[in-house]
C-alpha cells in the first residue's frame, strides 16, 4: 500500500496541523498480578501456579516531519551530507558514500537494505551496516532482518517508517520514543534518507539514529542543584 507524505496510511497515522504525523497503538506484555486478593493468591500459589496479569501500554507516539527540521548536529549533517552527494537527481547511491564523508556522524550511520521476503514475495528490511550507537541502543542487527533482533513491536514502527521514504523516494525526519531494547527512557531523532539505483527505485535506507536520555533535563548553562 502506497503512503503519501502528509497524509495518514493504514497504520493510523494521524496528520496534525503543523504537518506533521503521529502514529499510536496498543500493545501488551505479561507480569506479576498486583490486584489478586489474598485469599486468591493463597490458593494459587498453594496450586503451584504463579499469578499473571497482561496490563495494556500505550505506544509512544512516531513524529513524522517531512519539512526536515532536525534539532541534532548528527542528523542536521548527516541530511547536509545527503543532499550535497544527491546533486541534482532525485536520491544519491549507496556507492555515493564514503565513511570519510560521514566522519562527523559515523557512528550513528545505519544503512537498510530494501529486500523481498522469501515466503510471499512482499518487502522486508535487512540491516546491511550498523553504526556503533544503534548496536549501543537495539543490540547487534548488522547482516540481520529487522525481526530477527528486535521485539514485534519495534519491528512493526521501524517497517512503517521505512514504508514511508521507500514508498515516496523522499528524505524524512523521524522523532519518537524508543522502543527496542526495553530502553523506553531514551528519547530519539532520526534521518531516513533514500538510496536508489539508476532507475529511480529505492535500494536501501539511510537511516541516521540519534538517542538521549529524556528524563535528563537541560539546566541554563551556570545553574546547579534543583531547579
Amino acid at each position: 500500500m502506497t503512503r503519501d507524505p502528509g497524509r495518514s496510511g493504514a497504520f493510523s497515522l494521524v496528520a496534525r496541523p503543523d504537518g506533521t504525523i503521529e502514529t499510536a497503538a496498543t500493545g501488551r506484555q505479561e507480569g506479576h498480578n498486583s490486584h489478586v486478593g489474598n485469599l486468591d493468591r493463597d490458593m494459587i500459589e498453594a496450586m503451584g501456579a504463579k499469578p499473571k496479569r497482561e496490563p495494556e501500554f500505550a505506544e509512544p507516539p512516531i513524529h513524522v516531519d517531512w519539512t526536515l527540521a532536525f534539532s541534532r548536529p548528527e542528523t542536521k549533517k548527516a541530511h547536509a551530507y545527503w543532499d550535497s552527494v544527491r546533486g541534482a537527481r532525485i536520491m544519491p547511491a549507496r556507492s555515493d558514500l564514503s565513511p570519510r564523508g560521514m566522519r562527523e556522524f559515523l557512528t550513528h550511520v545505519n544503512l537498510v537494505g530494501v529486500c523481498q521476503a522469501a515466503e510471499d514475495g512482499s518487502i522486508d528490511y535487512e540491516v546491511a551496516l550498523q553504526g556503533s550507537h544503534g548496536s549501543e541502543v537495539f543490540g547487534p542487527l548488522a547482516r540481520r532482518r529487522l525481526a530477527a533482533g528486535l521485539s514485534a513491536v519495534t519491528t512493526r514502527r521501524l517497517r512503517e517508517c521505512f514504508d514511508l521514504v521507500r514508498d515516496s523516494g523522499r528524505p524524512v525526519r523521524i522523532n519518537s520514543r524508543v522502543t527496542g531494547g526495553e530502553k523506553f527512557w531514551l528519547d530519539s531523532e532520526s534521518l531516513m534518507a533514500p538510496l536508489g539505483d539508476e532507475a529511480g527505485r529505492v535500494t536501501t535506507i539511510m537511516w541516521v539514529f540519534v538517542s538521549w536520555d529524556a528524563t535528563k533535563m537541560e539546566r541554563p548553562s551556570g545553574t546547579t542543584g534543583p531547579g
